[in-house]
């Protein structure tokens, strides 16, 4: 069976993407003679029950920068800056703290927050890749500091490496820095990149975004999933019309008003009835 490390930040919480797509990859893998290795940050308030998976995970210590930074301020640990200075938030606008906070990460966090992870994991990953063989190295972002810690294991130990993007890095809808960040940050992802063998992202048309920027690259989608052995059997069906959405709105960024709106003009035209709809948000509450 051949060995594969996989490299995440995010992997055992329950609910985030990013975990649920990795802890999917790892246990299937071994229907393929792929033996599964996780790289990760031992993150607080993870429940025993999903660090109790028939795989081999590896937890580093990683450097919280947030906390590092309040710590240097003064300021709580447990909680935001508007809770703490009492700030309102404003849907779809920027506030002096998000304007404040976009600053500091601009130039503290380069590239991702998760920056402080990077000398640990890259200490763990030697230690493990000096004991044992490995035939492959698979690294999945946000952040982009899993490909930073791939690119440094590749370049020492020569194995085939497969960087996975979630969501793009400097191509990202949503990224939300300067242009001059922008400009330095995307020579850090073609320079990154141009070492992994080939590239992998959740849907065809990333694809093609990559491969205009990563012109040499094999790029292929390997869309999100669900696990069969996962879903719960049995719920009776119902009469009624369900919107389901899962995942974050981006404070804002992903704004429901329209839908709600189409729906209240459906209703008041008598073309639907009131209690006929359901919409389940499951996510984040964000602030």
């Amino acid at each position: 069976m051949k060995k594969v490390l996989i490299i995440t930040y995010y992997f055992i919480q329950s609910s985030d993407i990013g975990a649920v797509r990795l802890r999917g990859l790892a246990k299937y893998l071994y229907d393929f003679d792929w033996e599964p290795t996780i790289l990760t940050a031992k993150l607080p308030n993870v429940s025993e029950v999903h660090r109790d998976m028939l795989v081999r995970v590896i937890e580093t210590h990683y450097e919280d920068l947030l906390i590092k930074w309040k710590t240097r301020l003064g300021l709580k640990l447990d909680e935001t800056l508007k809770e703490q200075f009492d700030l309102p938030t404003h849907k779809n606008k920027n506030t002096i703290t998000d304007f404040v906070m976009n600053c500091w990460t601009e130039i503290f966090a380069y590239p991702d927050v998760q920056k402080g992870w990077y000398k640990f994991a890259v200490d763990a990953g030697n230690n493990l890749l000096q004991e044992e063989c490995f035939d492959a190295i698979v690294s999945s972002s946000f952040p982009a500091t899993s490909h930073l810690i791939a690119n440094d294991l590749k370049h020492k130990y020569n194995i085939p490496w497969i960087a996975d993007l979630r969501d793009l890095w400097t191509q990202n809808h949503y990224y939300s820095y300067s242009t001059f960040r922008k400009y330095i940050e995307r020579k850090l992802e073609v320079r990154t990149l141009s070492a992994a063998d080939a590239l992998t992202t959740v849907s065809q048309p990333l694809v093609e975004n990559l491969k205009e920027l990563h012109k040499s690259k094999d790029v292929y989608a390997v869309p999100n999933g669900f696990d069969p052995e996962e879903i719960v059997t049995g719920s009776p069906l119902s009469d009624k019309f369900s919107i389901v959405y899962t995942g974050y709105l981006y404070k804002g960024k992903r704004d429901p008003e329209l839908l709600f709106k189409a729906i209240q003009k459906l209703i008041a035209e008598g073309i639907i009835e009131p209690y006929d709809v359901v919409i389940d948000f499951y996510g984040y509450e964000e602030g």
